[in-house]
């Protein structure tokens, strides 16, 4: 695909995948078009990749533009979440999960905050404003991914996050951190379970 302009610098996209899936295109086209609003609302954030077409330019503080940025998000990763898996391809499916990722930390940091007792979806939506079809799709990926725990409690379903799985993570982590070197200052007591 040919590379496009955008603030004095040249953006390109990877090659087709082999078995191109007829909503590559449409992905590709929903990511760059939110990175281009978000480098152009954010002029210090542009600056840092590397992008210097508005470096004369500080972004607006306002809480009118906060909104709308959240409006925005909303409305991308709803389009991204629409679009069929069955129409793209394997390399497309994948790039498509890296690009809701961050809206599943929100979910399972939110459970783990939570605690063993965990939250009602209903609580969940409530607490990180993420409508229920779209947490729903997360909790589903979270379980799947066995990093929450679900139970029906009466009528409603329970999510907890999966404490053992987190804190062999965290172990192992812990014991592989800094290249075998300590890396905590002296004195100080490090947590590695919860």
């Amino acid at each position: 695909m040919p590379a496009r302009s955008f603030g004095g610098i040249e953006l390109s996209r990877a090659a087709p995948a082999p078995a191109p899936g007829p909503l590559d295109d449409r992905l590709y086209d929903l990511v760059e078009a939110r990175f281009r609003d978000v480098a152009e609302s954010e002029p210090t954030w542009a600056t840092q990749l590397g992008i210097h077409a508005w470096d004369d330019r500080l972004p607006d503080p306002s809480r009118e533009r906060l909104l709308g940025d959240v409006e925005r998000d909303k409305a991308h990763l709803a389009a991204i979440e629409a679009l069929d898996d069955a129409g793209l391809s394997p390399e497309a499916r994948f790039e498509r999960d890296l690009e809701l990722h961050h809206v599943r930390l929100r979910v399972f940091r939110a459970l783990v905050g939570a605690g063993p007792e965990g939250m009602t979806p209903s609580a969940l939506s409530a607490m990180l404003d993420i409508p229920g079809s779209t947490l729903s799709f997360h909790l589903k990926e979270l379980v799947h991914a066995d990093l929450v725990s679900v139970e029906r409690e009466g009528r409603n379903l329970h999510y907890r996050p999966a404490l053992g799985p987190m804190n062999d993570l965290l172990g192992y982590l812990t014991d592989h951190c800094c290249m075998g070197k300590p890396c905590a200052p002296r004195g100080t007591k490090r947590r590695s379970t919860c």
